[in-house]
């Protein structure tokens, strides 16, 4: 009888195969150790739906197959739910709700020891608590999450910052079309220090009707017009602009068993995502519980399941090839990006690779005190990278 079941999972389509292979478990002891093969078949589906039945299995030989989890191989796709890192300020807190997936790569450029002084900003990062192979169940598994948060942090003690900035937003085409001076010595500034500048320039002129339009041109988002948020998802509230009572009476009216869905949309609109999925892709074979949070509280177990976007090579080409072009890049750093990618076969890879390094010179080898050892990276392209 085994026999004849071998033969039709064998000569039936993937489809199929799943729901045939329940029957397994009919067959008994011989049944039970072609599950535990299952385990190692290359479809990932195939093993989740072998892993789930073992679970079922009261027997000591199953419960030690399966007790480390899931096998995942390079390639497969999961859906990883992350829960967002929260950082407080003096005055508020901030949400992170993004994945920082460069953070090794980072770690390579600036070195261990300075990581932490120069990078300080990504002490704050979310971190992967549940995976999962069906996106609909993350998503719904992050709601409940996001939904939870929300009534446990609230408004906290210092309150929060209800904005989100405009992707699209350009500030020198905004100064351009409102009568602001742009300076061209700005160019050479990071986006944020440029917006700063502005911001003064708006500031200093007193016009509050200019800084009205600064900040809806800047801000999808901002608690300065929370009005807008409010007609847009036709909530019928009264809102005071500048009034922290009316901010309260709108989230105590939020907070209604009624409006839970308009009370996490308004979170993820202002503020952000408590909890997220991202599809992600296994990098290198690990073994998961699917569906269990992952317990740990260090960066570096917590990550142990390394799994990365579709887009990560275009990610990591990108930041490197900007660490190469800048002027502002120390040489060690530029050295050190230039040395790290080969191992990202894209376009921007390869022509960066073709053209060397710019701006730099032998003379700058002895960079702030520090020697630069050349040796490690002289193999990691032919000729001269200068």
């Amino acid at each position: 009888m085994m026999k004849k079941f071998l033969d039709l999972i064998a000569n039936t389509s993937t489809s199929k195969k799943l729901s045939l292979l329940p029957q397994a478990l009919e067959y008994g002891e011989s049944g039970i150790d072609f599950l535990i093969n299952c385990l190692r078949d290359s479809d990932l589906e195939y093993r989740a739906k072998a892993y789930n039945l073992l679970q079922n299995v009261e027997s000591e030989k199953v419960k030690q197959v399966i007790a480390s989890g899931l096998l995942l191989n390079p390639g497969d796709k999961i859906y990883s739910v992350y829960q967002a890192a929260i950082w407080f300020t003096d005055q508020s807190y901030l949400l992170f709700d993004s994945v920082n997936y460069l953070y090794e790569l980072i770690k390579q450029v600036y070195g261990q020891k300075n990581y932490e002084e120069e990078l300080e900003e990504l002490a704050c990062e979310s971190q992967r608590v549940f995976c999962y192979l069906d996106q609909q169940e993350a998503k719904q598994i992050a709601e409940d999450s996001h939904r939870k948060s929300i009534l446990r942090h609230g408004i906290g003690i210092c309150g929060f910052y209800w904005e989100r900035e405009n992707p699209d937003f350009d500030p020198k085409q905004w100064c351009i079309d409102n009568g602001v001076l742009y300076k061209t010595k700005w160019d050479n500034l990071e986006s944020f220090r440029i917006l700063w500048e502005i911001e003064g320039l708006v500031q200093k002129s007193e016009d509050t009707t200019l800084m009205d339009k600064f900040k809806r041109s800047k801000y999808i988002y901002h608690l300065d017009f929370v009005d807008q948020w409010l007609e847009a998802n036709q909530v019928e509230f009264s809102y005071q602009l500048d009034d922290w009572g009316s901010l309260n009476r709108l989230l105590e009216y939020l907070e209604l068993p009624e409006n839970v869905e308009l009370l996490s949309k308004f979170w993820k609109d202002g503020v952000g995502h408590f909890a997220f999925v991202r599809e992600e892709f296994v990098q290198q074979k690990a073994y998961v519980r699917i569906g269990k949070k992952i317990d740990s509280n260090s960066r570096e177990e917590s990550n142990a399941l390394v799994a990365k976007p579709k887009n990560y090579k275009q990610q990591a080409s990108d930041f490197l090839v900007k660490i190469i072009n800048s002027p502002h890049s120390q040489p060690k750093h530029k050295l050190k990006a230039y040395e790290l990618l080969p191992d990202f076969d894209t376009d921007i890879a390869k022509q960066t690779l073709s053209q060397g390094i710019e701006h730099i010179s032998i003379d700058s080898i002895l960079d702030m005190g520090e020697l630069i050892e050349l040796n490690a990276i002289k193999s990691s392209w032919d000729g001269n990278p200068f």
